[in-house]
Order: C-alpha cells, then sequence, then structure tokens
C-alpha cells in the first residue's frame, strides 16, 4: 500500500470512474483514501520493468534507482484487466479532477509514463543502487520527468 504524506491517506483506483485517454485507452482514475485495509483497489504490485537492468536476472529485490511499475490486478465485475499505474503531466487537457494538480489514473498499457524509481526522501543523500527496504520511508519518483510523486 502507498501512502500519500500531505493527503493522510492511502492511494486506491476507483474502479468505478472511467476516463479515456489517447488512442482510446480505457482508463480508471486514482484517489488518496483512509482505508487502511489492504484490498483490491489499494494494493499494488512492484513490476520489475527489465530482468537484464543489472540487479540479477532472479532477484526480487527492489533497489533504489531500478525502473518499475506499479500493477492493479483485476477486480472481478469491475475491471476486466490488470492495470499499471500512470502518471500524466500537467496540461489544460490533463489534470486531476478537482484539486486541477498532477493527474494519476491506471492505464491498462504499460508506457513511459509507468515507470518509477524509488528515491531517499532527503535529496542531499542517494542510496542509488542500494536495496529498499520495507520499513525505509521512500519517495515514488516518475522516471519520465523525474517529478516527486508520493511517499509512502
Amino acid at each position: 500500500m502507498m501512502a500519500n504524506h500531505k493527503s493522510e491517506a492511502f492511494l486506491s483506483v476507483n474502479p468505478f470512474d472511467q476516463v479515456t485517454k489517447n488512442l482510446n485507452e480505457l482508463c480508471r482514475t486514482c484517489t488518496t483514501s483512509p482505508n487502511s485495509v489492504p484490498c483490491g483497489r489499494n494494493t499494488f504490485i512492484i513490476e520489475r520493468v527489465n530482468k537484464k537492468d543489472g540487479f540479477g536476472e532472479d532477484s526480487d529485490i527492489v533497489h533504489y534507482g531500478q525502473d518499475f511499475r506499479l500493477r492493479v490486478e483485476q477486480i472481478e465485475g469491475c475491471m476486466d484487466d490488470c492495470l499499471y499505474l500512470s502518471s500524466e503531466h500537467i496540461t489544460p487537457l490533463s489534470a486531476s479532477k478537482f484539486s486541477r494538480k498532477q493527474e494519476v489514473v491506471c492505464t491498462p498499457v504499460p508506457n513511459g509514463k509507468t515507470l518509477f524509481q524509488f528515491a531517499w526522501p532527503d535529496v542531499k543523500v542517494s542510496f542509488k543502487f542500494t536495496t529498499v527496504l520495507l520499513y525505509h520511508i521512500v519517495v515514488v519518483v516518475v522516471v519520465g520527468y523525474y517529478c516527486f510523486f508520493v511517499h509512502q
């Protein structure tokens, strides 16, 4: 589960709110929710992007600086496919509904907007290529335009 420090809530997919993105992709919107109980809407699976990224082909250990995707499994009756968390640039045509800030959706097609990396919260310290531990507070960085997204 991913917590958002600013909203003091957990990242969740809304399986009933659909938006159409480029090439008629049917995406689902994301929001934050105070529900801290793991369920299909707020549990994301970390999926390695490239097996030959220098971190061992058989390894499931996540490292700082390693590219990954966040996947949500299908929810029976709501979502037919697994979806990937995607971060959109803020433009006049793409912004969140209420805050008009960065829009975050779940898309059925993995692409460049679905690539993320873990970073250490203190930008003066770099832990690149070291193992991310379960109890660490981390920042999730969007790889495409290297801006801070959410932290756990």
